[in-house]
Order: structure tokens, then sequence, then C-alpha cells
């Protein structure tokens, strides 16, 4: 985890769990909850892997947990978090993202039991922009 916490990125993306970035408090959240997450996943046994793009805005930019958003934590969807996870955006409203309360809630209800990574590790951002925008598609 520390060595993900080091990675250096450009301009193009922000490290959400970087150890020397702004966010260090929340970053240092978001890296707690990845290695709890992961080692509930290893304990749990998956038997399914969903790979997504990069971190979500509402997700795992907040989370540390792809495809997972606060409220999904709270909402104790995630395995490993029955006590609500610790929260990068404490103090703040729940967030809510339409592809984890979805994900989480079918597989819940399916009782399947999924583990996620995102293909790209960092949240991307446009040049100039602040990691705290939603970065939307665009065509040149």
């Amino acid at each position: 985890m520390e060595q993900l916490g080091k990675v250096e990125v450009n301009g193009a993306c922000t490290n959400q769990y970087a150890l020397f970035q702004f966010e260090k408090r929340k970053n240092q959240l978001r890296r707690h909850n990845l290695t709890r997450y992961l080692s509930a996943m290893e304990q749990s046994r998956p038997t399914l892997l969903l790979v997504g793009e990069a971190p979500g805005y509402r997700g795992c930019r907040l989370t540390g947990i792809p495809f997972t958003s606060s409220h999904t934590l709270v909402q104790e969807m995630v395995p490993g978090f029955e006590d609500g996870g610790a929260l990068a955006g404490a103090g703040v409203e729940l967030q809510k993202e339409a592809t984890a309360t979805m994900v989480w809630s079918v597989l819940k209800y399916a009782a399947i039991v999924a583990a996620f990574i995102c293909g790209m590790r960092f949240r991307f951002i446009r040049i100039g922009e602040s990691s705290r925008k939603q970065r939307y598609p665009y065509v040149k």
C-alpha cells in the first residue's frame, strides 16, 4: 500500500492514495479502506472480478475502494465493512454513485461475492482543473 501511495502522477490524473500530496489525512483513510477491502476479499474468496476504467468521482475517489461510494459503505453493502468503514469525506453529505449503488445492491441480492479493481488506479482530471470536479468525456 505504501508503494501505491508513493506513485507520482502527471497533471492528467491525481493519486487519491498519495502519501505526500494534498489531503494527506483523507488519502490515509483511503489507503486504510483499500487495505481492509483487499483483506476482506482475500478471506471471502470472490468468484467474480469486475474491472472498472478508473476511480469514480463520487465513489473510489472518496472511499479508496473501486465501485464503492460512501453511501454503499454506510449501508453495509461491502464485505468487511459492517461498521460503515472510515469515510474520507467525514462531516459532509454522503455521496451516492449510481454504478456503485446498483452493482453492490445486485451482488448482495444475488449473494455473489465479487472483487473490484480499477484498470487505471488513479483519478483522471483535465489538466489545470481540480480533482474535485467531475471529468466529462469530450471530443475535440
